[in-house]
């Protein structure tokens, strides 16, 4: 008889800590969910505007000017002399 109400303690215990570990398991699912949410929302923005950003970078940069020479040699000169302090 003693020792069923030692087991039958011990059960319990073991029950009581499970369905916490299970609430904890529950509350950490959906976090994940929410984050996965939002790290969809960050992927297809960057989809989005990445393209566009690597397309104007290429036909807008510095050297595109200088050859079209759409840059006063004024202009020209201290950017090469800003570059030289770096």
């Amino acid at each position: 008889m003693e020792a069923s109400k030692k087991f039958a303690e011990k059960a319990e215990a073991s029950t009581t800590k499970m369905h916490s570990m299970t609430e904890e398991m529950n509350a950490l699912t959906q976090k994940t969910k929410q984050e996965t949410v939002s790290m969809r929302i960050i992927t297809l923005v960057t989809l989005f505007f990445l393209p566009g950003t690597f397309i104007s970078v290429c036909l807008f940069s510095l050297t595109y000017f200088v050859r079209f020479h759409l840059l006063s040699p004024h202009i020209l000169s201290l950017l090469t002399l800003s570059n030289r302090q770096l």
